[in-house]
């Protein structure tokens, strides 16, 4: 009987924990703030500026705590055959050319910049890191059940 796959993303996990320490950083200084200007360390206009621009810090901060949450939720749910990444993943293995049907399946959109540089925004950008991290996570138990990798 082979153990329960890992869907932990040490990475996810690692990101929140930054992020909600940054928060309370913040949190901290803009507390702070009230007594630095009450103080006459800083000027009122000193203080609404920097109270309204760490408040909006604390609304992205708290914003991509959720998105990463969110994130994580998905990972901790795993892969399965069922995902249509996965299914594109299998159709296009080993690629050897693009044709037009790969590339209005795998990719969003193509920007060319000046200067001859490419960047390319894949339609499964995130699926495929989530997917990486699952089979990086499981190496052991996806190689003793090869042909039935994923379920």
């Amino acid at each position: 009987m082979l153990p329960p796959p890992c869907t932990v993303s040490k990475r996810l996990i690692a990101s929140i924990k930054l992020r909600k320490q940054e928060l309370e950083k913040i949190s901290d200084i803009n507390t702070g703030l009230y007594v630095d200007w009450k103080n006459g360390d800083i000027t009122r206009e000193e203080y609404h500026r920097m109270k309204k621009e760490f408040e909006e810090k604390e609304r992205q901060l708290k914003k991509d705590i959720a998105n990463l949450e969110v994130e994580n939720q998905d990972m901790a749910q795993g892969v399965t055959s069922d995902n249509p990444y996965f299914d594109a993943f299998r159709k296009y293995k080993n690629i050897c050319s693009l044709d037009r049907g790969i590339v209005a399946e795998l990719i969003k959109v193509i920007h060319i910049h000046e200067g001859g540089d490419v960047t390319i925004d894949f339609n499964f950008a995130d699926q495929h890191r989530r997917i990486v991290e699952f089979i990086e996570n499981n190496r052991k138990e996806l190689t003793v059940v090869e042909n039935n990798k994923v379920s």
